[in-house]
């Protein structure tokens, strides 16, 4: 008899099912502080999902929950992320760390030391290192601000061809309408056409640096 396959639509069922019947006793806490890293990693333990890999996932957690993203018109002109370090960030390891930002960036930045802050800037793209308490708070931010200023250049000449055709219609006056909104269209198209992948590769690039800073080994600040 052939073996028995089941379909995906199975296969979604049999899961489901099997989560039903395993029920997972939570550990106590109190009423409104939630579960710790080490009460989740137990609950995970009772279903077979290894403790290492709910701490990664935690971190993963963590520094999503540290991403801001400004939009215009539902595209990304601002992307940000903001990264609690855990430890204390060494002056060595902020140059080494200025080096990967020239490259990862390919862009050359001015460093700047303003007490116990350290920045990296390159136009509207900057990098702090800042205290926070006895550790060290990473920041990353950028603004593309020539693409928000295409975008609005291009909704304006919109607007005033709009308004002609108006006044067209009513004063029956003649304006020159086909080649403005051809030019509102080209501005709002280069303005907006770049943004979805400009967002995802800065935010990669954000990614990639506080990775580099959270699994460094620490040293001596």
């Amino acid at each position: 008899m052939a073996e028995r396959r089941y379909r995906d639509d199975e296969v979604t069922a049999i899961f489901r099912y099997a989560t039903e019947e395993q029920k997972v006793r939570e550990p106590n806490a109190p009423a409104g502080e939630g579960l710790t890293l080490a009460d989740v990693q137990q609950i995970g333990r009772d279903v077979g999902i290894e403790p290492q890999l709910i701490a990664r996932a935690a971190a993963a957690l963590d520094q999503r929950e540290g991403t801001t993203v400004r939009t215009f018109l539902r595209l990304p002109i601002r992307v940000g992320r903001t990264v609690e370090l855990g430890r204390l960030v060494s002056d060595g390891e902020w140059q080494r760390l200025v080096v990967d930002l020239d490259e990862i960036f390919n862009a050359q930045g001015v460093v700047r030391y303003d007490g116990g802050v350290r920045s990296w800037r390159n136009g509207n793209l900057r990098v702090t290192i800042e205290p926070a308490g006895s550790n060290s708070r990473l920041r990353l931010g950028t603004y593309n601000a020539m693409s928000h200023r295409m975008m609005r250049m291009g909704l304006t000449l919109g607007a005033i061809a709009a308004v002609g055709a108006v006044i067209s219609a009513v004063g029956h006056a003649q304006f020159e309408l086909g080649s403005l909104g051809i030019m509102a269209a080209i501005f709002f198209g280069m303005g907006a056409v770049r943004l979805p992948w400009w967002g995802r590769r800065r935010l990669a690039q954000m990614n990639d640096i506080a990775q580099k800073l959270l699994s460094a080994p620490a040293t001596p600040a």
